[in-house]
């Protein structure tokens, strides 16, 4: 199969996590090779992207097309053919949802689960219950001084998603807390995963692992390799500035950037980001990973302009700014070292944030507590990253 567009089933009612793609976006090519047997995840292909966006909205399931092959105005290409599905998408039912999650131990002092799908932020029965059982194990991890809580998540299954909000946001950041007081990271890795200690009565396709670490330990799935960019904001006022992802891209985009590449970068990357502030401003880390990663994302790209005019309009109502200051900042390009991209949208009364943080495999939110601070300092670098060989520790 050389052309066509795809559409994975993975559920929920995120948009950005379901995007349509079109033939041959990097987001599919890895997908057209998989393995024998049942797939993880319902898909649909079709010779025709309009024809699949009806069947999507007859059946009211989320979708928006992908960022990677979309043009500039957000669309993709088009035939005239009609829809159709592989013999083996058309017949097959989402698997029941099969899981393990084991840990902390003596010997083995951190948490692991196996699944044969990927957690969901939404859903109950089975999908609510792997979401519960993580919640439990994590909560009766001991958390240690200087030490910070780091997650990895691996699959063979490539499609798109945020590592971030798979490990992390999706189970619930308040199980975390205890924690992260050094901080907070995770890592995306493709490829096998570890076996079940007893082998185990199902096929996994998913993996996670939760563990605590030295607040600077390395990264264990990626190397840091070409840089990408560094930043340092000027001081913010409280926590507050942390919470929104619009406060977090302004603060980057006011404050100290350095672009090191002299073309987009629009492969993986690294993430490093450094928290100093006073002790009541820098608790609940994990709390601040979603939008802080989003927000820092965000600040190095440039929006294709797509309806600029009302989402600038809606972002200056909530930074309390001048629309024309939010519009000229969304267009620049001499910072935008992760490419132009369709950035956000408007999403009710406000706006959906759109930064290509799926293609974020590894980050790391340090935390620095500094009393003699009136405020908080975000700084931190991305990076090209280059894959290391997992091992289990």
């Amino acid at each position: 199969m050389g052309a066509g567009f795809l559409y994975n089933d993975f559920g929920g009612s995120n948009p950005k996590h379901c995007p349509v793609h079109e033939f041959p976006c990097a987001g599919i090519k890895r997908m057209l090779y998989v393995n024998p047997g049942p797939l993880a995840v319902p898909k649909v292909w079709s010779d025709n992207r309009t024809e699949l966006v009806r069947w999507l909205e007859e059946r009211k399931k989320a979708h928006r097309t992908c960022s990677l092959c979309g043009d500039q105005e957000g669309h993709v290409h088009t035939s005239s053919k009609p829809l159709i599905q592989t013999s083996q998408t058309s017949k097959m039912r989402a698997p029941e949802v099969q899981f393990r999650v084991t840990g902390p131990a003596d010997e083995r002092p951190f948490v692991e689960v196996w699944s044969n799908q990927r957690l969901q932020y939404e859903g109950g029965g089975r999908m609510a219950a792997i979401r519960t059982s993580i919640q439990h194990a994590v909560k009766s991890m001991s958390p240690v001084s200087c030490r910070a809580c780091h997650a990895v998540f691996l699959s063979p299954d490539s499609s798109m998603c945020d590592a971030e909000n798979v490990l992390f946001y999706n189970v619930g950041t308040s199980s975390f807390s205890h924690l992260a007081k050094g901080g907070v990271g995770f890592e995306r890795g493709f490829g096998s995963i570890p076996r079940m200690m007893d082998g185990g009565d199902f096929d996994p396709m998913y993996y996670h692992r939760y563990a605590l670490v030295p607040a600077d330990a390395d990264w264990q799935l990626w190397a840091p390799s070409n840089p990408i960019a560094s930043f340092k904001t000027d001081l913010m006022a409280n926590r507050q500035s942390l919470l929104r992802p619009e406060r977090v891209w302004t603060a980057v985009q006011s404050g100290k950037i350095t672009v090191h590449t002299p073309a987009p970068h629009t492969d993986c990357f690294g993430l490093r980001a450094h928290l100093r502030g006073p002790r009541s401003m820098t608790r609940r880390s994990a709390d601040l990973i979603k939008p802080v990663f989003d927000g820092i994302v965000a600040a190095f790209h440039s929006h294709n302009g797509v309806d600029v005019g009302p989402c600038s309009e809606r972002v200056a109502g909530l930074l309390a700014c001048d629309a024309s200051f939010v519009a000229t900042r969304l267009m620049a390009t001499e910072r935008a070292a992760l490419g132009v991209r369709r950035l956000l949208w408007m999403w009710g009364e406000s706006v959906q944030w759109n930064p290509a943080d799926d293609l974020c495999v590894a980050g790391t939110l340090r935390i620095i507590e500094d009393d003699s601070l009136d405020g908080i300092r975000l700084e931190g670098d991305l990076s090209a990253v280059t894959a290391l060989p997992y091992s289990e520790c």
